[in-house]
């Protein structure tokens, strides 16, 4: 009795564990936000539940008729043994067969009538937020688009956001199959290395880099850029910057388009009445290059030590830059910042981590912005609301002459000894106003229009345009 007993728990275990384990196969196999494009095998499934019910009957008739100990553990070791192979069956199955469901898929009227495609590789990126971020700004343009991701786990991100169609090209050698009469633009939203193959495998469409954000930072004006057909720009700041850096795109390849996202952004209502303050502190990521290093992570502590200590009453939010989170050093920087966060020194000052708080909804609260060199200060700008730009360490002269948007905002020395002077002049007598006023409409070409007008009339146009040829940088 407790030798059947003992097969049957064994038994129920190994059918869920395997069940459990067909499902992640069903997942990580998945190459489409199209269900039925998933691998599924019905006539599969019946037979492992009849197989499983029998070895379970097979077991209580046995123990039932009084049968020798062995042969409930011989039937459950048969089953065990035949589970097994079926569940390693199916996933090979469901790997082979991956891309033949994917040109289905690709072939279904959904996907072959889409005349907008939206590539995204970034295989460090934990989510495919470069694509979330144009979603919306997508969908207003009026005809139907399609996003291709080549990280799994992006697709399975997607996955859960229903209202996005998006396909997974694990294998850009493969990108001929995104070709369809109806396809006209295959828009980038970052410079990822897959990007060049797929320009050079779609060379009949015409290829728009968009960026996801706006700053004086070297991705906003990689030599990369020139491997597409467009560029789309939120105002000249960002032309002006390409040209001061040396990498010469033709104007005719630029489109100013504004920064469709900021209507988001509400204005600032004059001076702020209240007596606490709301600071919002969003420090960039630390990069992967020396070139790329304007971070003020690593003293992120000292700051939040800083404006918490401050004589008036203060509301500070911190939030990161999603990258950090893979920086070697982010457990001992989170274990500094939660600590300067719950001691601050006045008392009616408190202090708190907001990682899951979207970033304009911050920018919406706040009386004013504590960054970095980064796409979150020009996007502020928008507010019209005073910034602090803490400026990183061994800043050289020259790069303070190629970083023009820091004009608009009251710099903190990398040390951070003028932290507190400039943060009251930013509440208080706010001399940069005239300034930013003046950066707001180099840094959005879309000023006096709503936010997204001129992106979606800008990407209706082009779809009447035919590409443009041009050598694509190796």
């Amino acid at each position: 009795m407790l030798i059947a007993t003992a097969c049957l728990i064994l038994l129920i275990a190994l059918e869920a564990g395997a069940r459990s384990f067909e499902a992640y196969t069903m997942r990580s196999s998945a190459i489409s936000t199209v269900r039925s494009s998933d691998h599924h095998h019905l006539n599969g499934y019946i037979c492992r539940v009849v197989a499983f019910c029998s070895a379970v009957i097979s077991i209580v008739l046995t123990n039932l008729t009084g049968a020798p100990a062995w042969i409930p553990g011989l039937i459950a070791a048969t089953f065990a043994i035949v589970r097994c192979m079926l569940m390693l069956l199916d996933k090979r199955r469901a790997q082979d067969s991956r891309k033949i469901r994917l040109q289905h898929v690709l072939n279904t009227p959904a996907f072959q009538l889409a005349p907008i495609a939206f590539f995204f590789s970034a295989p460090d990126l934990k989510t495919p937020d470069h694509i979330t971020i144009w979603a919306d700004e997508m969908d207003l343009i009026g005809v139907p688009w399609i996003a291709v991701v080549s990280e799994q786990h992006h697709l399975n991100a997607l996955r859960k956001i229903t209202k996005i169609r998006a396909a997974l090209l694990s294998d850009v050698t493969d990108a001929p199959i995104l070709k369809s009469p109806n396809r006209k633009l295959i828009f980038y939203a970052n410079n990822g290395q897959k990007n060049r193959r797929i320009i050079n495998s779609l060379p009949q469409l015409l290829h728009i880099q968009l960026l996801h954000g706006d700053s004086d930072k070297p991705p906003s004006y990689s030599p990369m850029t020139k491997n597409y057909d467009f560029v789309f720009v939120a105002g000249q700041m960002a032309i002006d910057r390409y040209a001061r850096n040396h990498c010469y795109i033709p104007n005719e390849r630029f489109r100013v388009v504004g920064r469709p996202q900021i209507r988001a952004i509400k204005h600032a209502q004059g001076t702020p009445r209240k007596d606490t303050k709301n600071i919002v502190y969003m420090p960039t990521w630390r990069g992967f290059t020396p070139d790329a290093q304007f971070s003020s992570l690593d003293r992120s502590a000292e700051v939040i030590k800083h404006v918490l200590a401050a004589d008036d009453p203060i509301e500070l939010h911190f939030k990161p830059h999603p990258m950090s989170y893979k920086d070697p050093n982010w457990p001992e920087f989170q274990r500094r910042i939660l600590a300067a966060l719950s001691n601050p020194g006045n008392t009616k000052s408190t202090g708190r981590m907001s990682l899951d708080a979207a970033p304009f909804d911050l920018f919406n609260i706040a009386d004013a912005l504590i960054t970095d060199i980064s796409s979150v200060m020009i996007d502020f700008l928008y507010s019209n609301k005073p910034f602090l730009v803490v400026l990183p360490k061994s800043f050289t002269s020259e790069q303070r002459l190629n970083t023009p948007s820091l004009e608009a905002s009251y710099e903190v020395d990398a040390q951070l000894k003028s932290l507190n002077s400039k943060l009251f002049s930013a509440l208080y007598d706010d001399a940069h106003a005239n300034a930013r006023s003046q950066f707001r409409s180099q840094a959005f070409g879309d000023l006096h229009m709503t936010p997204g007008t001129l992106f979606q009339k800008t990407c209706r146009d082009l779809l009447k345009l035919e590409p443009q040829s041009d050598e694509v940088i190796q």
